[in-house]
């Protein structure tokens, strides 16, 4: 489900019409009080189902004494359940609030993720790929060793554990990492969310292979 007050935000018009236009999963339009999106999650041992809630920011809201609030509600809501805020991250203009977001989750009573986006439009597809990864049955350790394998794409070493959460967030798998690594945008994107050094490393991993140099 989704908050109908996106429909009244500016900038969101393109992530409303996706979610009432997808096909992958149903999103109904409510009013939440406290999140802009949630959808069920079943906790482990087949207990009752629990919620995956989160909050939308656009670059400008980051800072904001109402975003901070907001973001300090959220992992008070369901203990069980998990929790992120999704920032749209448009170029590297944006890479400021980003960071800032970053060392503020880090000063939250519970675990809140952050996933960047590369658009309003994106979001849709973004959370509909949050949905199945949810509902997907793939073991704990197919997991840890997919993330051990996702830290490595960088040539020289492995991505830092917050680093490998950034791009683990920024791309619904392998295949769309390696399309932003070869999209002009993409790679914008990527060392908006990295930082130029890891997004340079990012890219001449999988352009040019783990032992290349960095670009320039």
């Amino acid at each position: 489900m989704f908050c109908s007050s996106l429909r009244k935000r500016r900038g969101w018009a393109p992530t409303v019409a996706g979610l009432v236009a997808s096909t992958s999963h149903s999103w109904k339009e409510t009013k939440l009080e406290t999140h802009d999106v949630a959808f069920p999650i079943q906790r482990g041992h087949g207990g009752p189902p629990s919620f995956f809630r989160i909050l939308v920011l656009c670059a400008a809201q980051v800072g904001s004494p109402e975003a901070r609030a907001r973001m300090e509600r959220l992992p008070l809501l369901d203990g069980g359940g998990k929790t992120a805020v999704v920032l749209v991250v448009a170029g590297p203009g944006d890479a400021a609030a980003l960071r800032a977001l970053q060392m503020q989750t880090l000063s939250l009573d519970g675990v809140v993720s952050v996933i960047p986006v590369a658009s309003a439009a994106a979001l849709p597809s973004r959370l509909d790929d949050l949905r199945r990864q949810c509902g997907s049955t793939t073991s704990p350790d197919r997991q840890a060793r997919g993330r051990d394998l996702l830290s490595r794409c960088a040539a020289g070493g492995p991505l830092s554990p917050g680093q490998t959460d950034i791009l683990s967030g920024l791309c619904a798998g392998f295949g769309d990492l390696a399309r932003h690594a070869f999209d002009p945008d993409g790679r914008a994107r990527l060392c908006a969310a990295l930082g130029d050094v890891d997004g340079r490393r990012v890219i001449a991993f999988l352009t040019s292979g783990p032992s290349s140099p960095t670009l320039t």
